[in-house]
């Protein structure tokens, strides 16, 4: 039994020797594997990690230099804004210029070189046809400044810019009332504004004889389509009453309305002025008519 032991114990003894040898040899060749391999984490070099960029790269960029700031509308100062607007301004980048300008009027602490920028973003926009902001900016000009030096300027510019969104006889003729308000409060101070009060009255006729011509449609459709002869004699009374005095030449189109009407509502009488306005205007016009023919 001791020698049996004894063998055993030997037999155990060199196994683990062995393993113990094999081991180390499986060791030593993953150390020395090409890079990629598996082998021991511990003894191996670990691989090259990208460069972390900074957290913050909403407003950076990279340059040769590394990452730099982007500066935007917020960061500049006032005067980097101007010089930056003039450079748009000689470029005719008038859109560009507007953003400026109406960054800088923002900053501006000065009451006289605000009111100046105002006026100048307003003319930008007066020039790239944007009548809508101009008119816009050239309005809050006159409510901020109504004593200043360019009022009537800025209140006739401004009656321009409404002038320029009237529509046709037959569309909707609210932005012709708005034009005839600024008007008329444009000329309740024509003892002041004497510069522009000549092209102001002119707008203010057109905005009558538009009206006019307006309301003598809806009173044609009452007579020639839905045959209410009621409501077209309101109409041509309102015509009468509102208009005729102020755009005098629309006493033709009147004449003729009445005429017309006349003939097919046997209620209705027309003025005996009005018949021989209509019976001097229809012949020529329908001469005219057979000229254009040949």
């Amino acid at each position: 039994m001791k020698y049996i032991r004894s063998f055993f114990v030997i037999v155990a003894i060199s196994l683990i020797h062995s393993a113990v040898i094999n081991s180390s040899v499986r060791t030593d060749a993953r150390v020395n594997m090409p890079r990629g391999l598996t082998a021991d984490k511990s003894q191996l070099t670990p691989p090259k990690r990208r460069e972390e960029r900074p957290r913050n790269l909403k407003h950076r960029r990279k340059g040769l230099q590394g990452y730099k700031k982007r500066y935007t509308f917020s960061d500049l100062h006032f005067d980097e804004l101007k010089v930056a607007k003039n450079k748009q301004v000689e470029s005719k980048n008038y859109f560009v210029a507007c953003k400026y300008l109406n960054r800088m009027v923002t900053l501006s602490d000065d009451i006289n070189e605000k009111a100046e920028l105002m006026i100048e973003l307003a003319d930008l926009f007066f020039l790239q046809q944007s009548f809508d902001d101009a008119a816009k900016w050239y309005t809050e000009f006159v409510q901020l400044y109504p004593g200043n030096k360019q009022v009537e300027y800025a209140s006739y510019r401004a009656v321009i810019c409404s002038s320029k969104n009237i529509l046709g006889a037959d569309r909707d003729q609210s932005p012709t009332e708005k034009t005839l308000e600024l008007s008329q409060t444009f000329l309740k101070r024509e003892d002041l504004f004497v510069t522009y009060k000549k092209e102001v009255k002119n707008i203010e006729r057109e905005c009558y004889q538009r009206l006019a011509a307006s309301d003598i449609r809806v009173a044609e459709f009452y007579i020639t389509k839905q045959h209410d002869y009621d409501s077209a004699k309101k109409r041509i009374s309102t015509i009468r009453d509102e208009w005729l005095e102020k755009a005098p030449e629309i006493g033709v189109e009147v004449a003729r309305l009445e005429v017309t009407l006349a003939e097919r509502c046997p209620d209705f009488k027309a003025p005996e002025e009005s018949i021989k306005l209509a019976q001097v205007v229809i012949p020529a016009q329908k001469k005219v008519d057979m000229a254009a023919r040949f």
